[in-house]
């Protein structure tokens, strides 16, 4: 994967020559990319959001922020009238495979095992922090690279540092699948969620299994899969009382999100209220009840809303929370993760 940056800016400017040959803005663009997906009978292909997520999307890749996954490359080509090899899509790059690396020592692991562990804790980190800087097309190669590792070690540790391999095994596959959830490449995404949730089950913690499924929930449903999305919502909450307050509310929007497309007004409602509930625990009344009110109003106008238009509303109630409290200050970030669509979720617990 060593040339994959060089490859991203070849098919940003790639991407960006073919539509100005055709004296396209990036709004004709998408109205072109929606007509060949009906065309080609992909419309499920198409980001669920609606034109201003795939106009920002085209963005992202004419800007060299984002590789054009699989899915959307044909839609490309058959909009722009362009071969596959004209808009700089490499074919070659395999979005699971990684390079294959020599096995750690045992005995290494078995004397600096919390070290190694320590390490790998940081620079994913590190990667976090630097998603929100750069976006996810630049870290998916470092990221994916430490897997390996990481399998290596959760296979040759024992006892606590194993409990820790595996918590970390999560944690780094979860933020893969969420960098390639954030290229809009729904299937690594759900394929490293997966992963994820492998370790989340043999570490056999219920917070951290809620969380995964919340997350594999969320792709689905951005997937334009939201009856899958839905089920797995319902897994996340089950055994509740185990979970956080945080842990309940990312569940309950995320429901809410699933009972968003089904257009099944009440359940969006509740599941919306309920998880303000929950995401507002340990605020002020004051906050509290200015923040319910805001939600009931957009939600009101959510079930008068003609269908198709539940994610306009959904945004505009996340604007509203995110000034919900007094001067700006978010000192509960929870009332704004609300807001995550498919925005930023608050780190695994």
């Amino acid at each position: 994967m060593p040339g994959r940056i060089t490859d991203l800016d070849s098919q940003a400017a790639a991407l960006r020559a073919a539509r100005k040959r055709m004296g396209w803005s990036q709004g004709r663009l998408a109205s072109a990319l929606e007509q060949a997906a009906d065309a080609l009978n992909r419309g499920k292909d198409l980001p669920p959001s609606g034109r201003q997520t795939l106009i920002q999307y085209i963005s992202y890749f004419e800007n060299g922020r984002r590789h054009v996954a699989g899915r959307l490359q044909l839609l490309f080509c058959e909009a722009l009238k362009s071969t596959a090899e004209e808009l700089g899509f490499d074919d070659s790059v395999s979005n699971f495979g990684v390079t294959e690396l020599p096995e750690l020592p045992a005995a290494h692991l078995a004397s600096a095992g919390p070290a190694v562990i320590s390490s790998l804790r940081l620079i994913l980190e590190t990667n976090i922090q630097a998603d929100a800087q750069i976006g996810p097309a630049y870290l998916i190669p470092a990221v994916q690279s430490h897997l390996p590792v990481i399998e290596t070690i959760c296979r040759m540790t024992r006892g606590p540092d194993h409990e820790q391999a595996l918590r970390l095994g999560s944690q780094f596959a979860e933020f893969c699948g969420w960098l390639y959830h954030d290229s809009g490449d729904y299937e690594s995404a759900m394929y490293w969620t997966d992963q994820a949730l492998e370790y989340a089950v043999e570490l056999d913690d219920r917070r951290v299994i809620s969380y995964v499924l919340m997350r594999k929930s969320n792709v689905a449903t951005d997937a334009g899969q939201p009856g899958h999305g839905l089920g797995l919502a319902n897994a996340a909450l089950k055994q509740h009382q185990q979970l956080t307050p945080r842990l309940r509310a990312v569940a309950l929007r995320q429901r809410a999100n699933a009972n968003a497309l089904f257009a099944e007004t009440a359940d969006f409602a509740n599941d919306t209220e309920n998880a303000l509930i929950q995401a507002t625990d340990g605020l002020t009344q004051e906050v509290f009840r200015t923040a319910l009110l805001i939600a009931r109003r957009h939600m009101s106008r959510w079930r008068q809303a003609p269908a198709g238009s539940g994610s306009v509303l959904r945004n505009r109630l996340c604007q509203s929370l995110k000034t919900a409290e007094p001067g700006g200050q978010r000192r509960n970030r929870y009332v704004t993760m609300l807001c995550a669509w498919p925005g930023s979720l608050p780190p695994m617990p």
